[in-house]
């Protein structure tokens, strides 16, 4: 997805959060994220808005980190300056300018755009669900945030925090993409397009395999051959999602 589209999913999706957490209350509980109430996911986003702002303008990781003036006045007063900010930063920018991120091979404003749109839409559902609305994830987002989940997230070594099980393939598939996904005990390797030969194959709308990869509820989803297959690479990208 380009620069501008991801920088106007930002903001749409941040103007959801907004009116869901209205609606909601900050007392309000958000269930998908342990204990948190609204106010806890509103204070959480304005700060990785900041925290992204600093990464640019630095050029490092700033630090310390969360700053000491990090909760101060309305949360929902703060969530829009903070996106506000965010948006000024990162609308200056070209996607291919410096910035520190923590993804090595890709230190890039455009890095942080890609990050922010899909942080913000998973964030908005939070909000959304908290209020009593079912969220809807548009497709090509959602499409483009399995990848980054897939790639940027889970795909590589895993030795550091090897899985149990076996080895495994699951094909996830939403409408005009699939993702291969070979899991063995200390690495994952994902491939475009869809193994027929896969131990499981996902099936869903790009929104509802977006947010059941992340742990949300979801709509319906179909699954081909072995479901504990899908089940244990929901389990294992949790260690990343959570």
């Amino acid at each position: 997805m380009d620069h501008d589209t991801l920088l106007a999913h930002v903001r749409a999706d941040h103007d959801r959060t907004q009116v869901a957490a209205t609606a909601a209350g900050l007392d309000a509980p958000v269930v998908t994220c342990g204990d948190w109430t609204v106010r806890d996911l509103v204070e959480h986003l304005s700060l990785v808005y900041r925290h992204k702002v600093a990464c640019i303008e630095l050029q490092a990781e700033p630090e310390p980190w969360p700053p000491p003036d990090r909760h101060v006045g309305d949360p929902l007063v703060e969530l829009d300056a903070a996106h506000e900010r965010l948006q000024e930063v990162l609308g200056s920018h070209a996607p291919g300018d410096p910035a520190w991120t923590w993804e090595e091979s890709d230190r890039t404003v455009g890095f942080w755009v890609r990050r922010m749109a899909h942080e913000t839409a998973v964030h908005r559902a939070d909000a959304e669900l908290a209020a009593g609305t079912t969220p809807v994830v548009d497709a090509a987002l959602a499409a483009d945030g399995v990848d980054e989940l897939l790639r940027v997230f889970a795909e590589g070594d895993w030795s550091d925090v090897p899985q149990p099980g076996p080895a495994t393939t699951v094909v996830l598939h939403v409408p005009g993409r699939a993702w291969t996904v070979r899991s063995t005990p200390d690495r994952l390797a994902v491939g475009d397009g869809a193994d027929e030969a896969a131990d499981a194959t996902v099936h869903a709308d790009a929104s509802d395999l977006l947010l059941w990869l992340w742990g949300r509820p979801h709509g319906e989803l179909a699954v081909d051959g072995a479901p504990d297959a899908a089940e244990a690479l929901q389990r294992r990208l949790a260690v990343v999602t959570t």
